[in-house]
């Protein structure tokens, strides 16, 4: 696979540097010293010493002491693909799927997520390359996930939306009271943070990204999805996870009729990792057709359009019109037993979920005012 060759040799360093950058302790606890601990450049951000060290083996020479002459390795931005799963890691949606996501949960498909929590009881991340033209509270919200989306973007039918609604606000400021780190140069922090922040002065509402849902794992859950390739594993710099989601605003906002899928996103990063060959395997496939659909249905629209509901609401009435009618039944009355019921599909109706009923033929087999 064309850029396999640079994405295992990454892998293989990260790998065996997981263990011993784990064992350096976390960044506050780290030291500098002369006395065995790591080198200074490990302060800040293990990551970003984990990169450095990645970037040496793929030159050749694997060592935390400076390259021959002194001169220092340049702190550009940096991504690489990884086995290692923490707070920060950004997982990308896989294309190994059995069935992909054309037929349900469509926005998953080649999607973008930063896991802001990590740990032996729980897995939960934002899904970062959604936008949406959806506003709450005054301020634009995408879609994180379809955990406790809160009904915001219409899609609380399945077992997870419903009314609930859980708010994950991410940032690139450097400080700030309640900015909790999530990678360096990425914060996370609550909602109401994020608008006394705005009110005191001190933020605008375009330096933080709120996001209303959210995706979660419980323990193992995700290690198997890793497991069947749903997913690739990440790391990147927060500049570059900032870059990438000022870049997904400026194409949200760029054009008022075509909202932007997220797709731009994905590739970008499948590309910085070494998966080019992968990036550009299904352009305009069916599952991508399918996400399209899927955001101009629940992304596009600022708010529910009273037009379009009341279109549909005359529909559905000229529909359920025609169905008592090859039912014989009067209105008000259950339709008989025995009757056949056509599929009638209404706007996407039967085309984000419940495929199976498109142009079906239902016999009713009982009736009653309570079934």
């Amino acid at each position: 696979v064309g850029g396999a060759g640079v994405v295992s040799r990454s892998t293989t360093a990260a790998g065996s540097l997981e263990a011993a950058s784990s064992s350096a302790g976390t960044p506050e606890e780290s030291s500098s010293s002369s006395s065995g601990g790591p080198p200074a450049e490990v302060i800040g951000d293990v990551r970003d010493f984990r990169a450095r060290l990645i970037s040496r083996s793929e030159a050749g020479c694997l060592t935390t002491a400076e390259p021959e002459g002194g001169q220092a390795v340049s702190a550009e931005p940096w991504a690489y693909e990884t086995t290692l799963l923490e707070k920060g890691s950004v997982l990308l949606g896989g294309l190994s799927q059995e069935f992909g996501f054309a037929l349900r949960q469509q926005y998953f498909h080649k999607c973008v997520v930063v896991l802001v929590q990590h740990d032996a009881h729980f897995t939960k991340g934002v899904i970062v390359n959604r936008p949406s033209r959806r506003t709450l509270d005054g301020w634009t919200v995408w879609l994180g996930g379809d955990v406790c989306d809160g009904g915001v973007f219409a899609s609380g039918r399945g077992p997870h939306g419903g009314k609930r609604l859980d708010i994950e606000v991410l940032t690139g400021l450097e400080r700030g009271e309640g900015l909790e780190p999530v990678v360096k140069g990425v914060k996370r922090c609550s909602f109401e943070t994020a608008k006394r922040l705005v009110a005191e002065g001190a933020a605008r509402q375009s330096d933080f990204w709120v996001f209303c849902g959210y995706a979660g794992w419980v323990p193992g859950q995700l290690a198997a999805e890793l497991e069947k390739g749903s997913w690739l594993v990440a790391a990147a710099d927060g500049g570059s996870l900032v870059k990438e989601l000022l870049a997904a605003r400026a194409a949200a906002e760029a054009d008022a009729g075509k909202l932007d899928d997220g797709v731009a996103t994905w590739t970008s990063l499948m590309r910085r990792i070494g998966r080019t060959s992968e990036a550009s395997w299904t352009p305009h496939s069916l599952d991508d057709d399918m996400l399209r659909i899927w955001v101009d249905a629940r992304l596009s629209q600022p708010k529910l359009d009273a037009g379009a509901l009341a279109r549909n609401a005359r529909e559905r009435k000229r529909a359920d019109e025609a169905m008592r009618k090859l039912a014989g039944n009067k209105p008000g009355e259950p339709v008989a037993r025995g009757a056949l019921l056509a599929g009638h599909a209404v706007g996407t109706d039967f085309l984000l979920e419940r495929q199976f009923l498109h142009k079906s033929l239902c016999v009713v087999v009982a009736s009653s005012e309570d079934v």
